[in-house]
């Protein structure tokens, strides 16, 4: 088709919550209750592309992960804040996403090479040349941006709409024990290069409104050297 859309990056923000006290460390919040979260989607002319190569935009959510009902949810961050103590912590950016739609740019390429007009995932089978060619545009347009881009907009809500100038990041090892993740794991990169290219310091001092809880003391003797990044505007 040659089509090519969205020539500049443009997004549409949307506000949602996640979480809650019960069985709160399956939501991965650090503390009992919900986190605010930022949803960065993409247009309507995003989606009109999709529609014109006749592609299920359902095949690139989570619906169990704090995504927009209806719009095309680039990428998430969820976000915790006290206003009493004048603090934020951002607990988690993230995308489902591109992650999907490089494994279909995979198959993709692969059935185009093998001469195939098809490949199928699962019980689906998609058009190789129309998967193509939407996943090359959106990846070579996104894949590389995505995080900063995210993570600019969640530092903007917190310091122009909701008045906070202390923000915190989680540090990779410690987030991961104060969200209870696991052995699922995010991309270390996310919790290590990324606050230092927004000018976070590492500090060994988190969130007083994290750190006061109960639970989170226990933990934090547990951890040898836990640490956050720390923004102050």
């Amino acid at each position: 088709m040659g089509i090519v859309f969205d020539h500049y990056k443009s997004y549409v923000i949307t506000l949602s919550r996640w979480g809650c006290k019960e069985n709160y460390s399956w939501n991965q919040t650090s503390v009992p209750g919900a986190n605010l979260v930022m949803q960065l989607n993409l247009t309507n002319q995003h989606d009109q592309f999709l529609l014109d190569l006749k592609i299920d935009a359902s095949q690139f959510k989570y619906q169990y992960h704090p995504i927009h009902r209806t719009k095309s949810s680039l990428s998430w961050a969820r976000i915790d804040f006290d206003l009493d103590t004048g603090e934020a912590l951002i607990e988690e950016i993230q995308n489902d996403w591109l992650r999907r739609a490089a494994t279909h740019a995979r198959w993709a390429k692969r059935a185009l090479l093998n001469g195939e007009d098809f490949y199928q995932m699962g019980n689906e089978k998609y058009s190789a040349k129309r998967m193509f060619e939407y996943t090359k545009n959106l990846l070579d347009k996104y894949q590389k941006c995505w995080h900063e881009t995210t993570l600019f907009y969640a530092i903007k809500l917190i310091r122009e709409e909701i008045g906070i100038k202390n923000i915190f990041y989680h540090s990779f090892k410690t987030g991961a024990v104060l969200k209870n993740m696991g052995d699922w794991l995010p991309p270390r990169s996310l919790y290590t290069d990324l606050p230092k290219q927004f000018c976070f310091s590492q500090c060994d001092q988190g969130p007083e409104f994290i750190i006061r809880n109960a639970k989170i003391k226990r933990k934090l003797k547990k951890l040898k050297d836990a640490h956050w990044f720390q923004l102050n505007l």
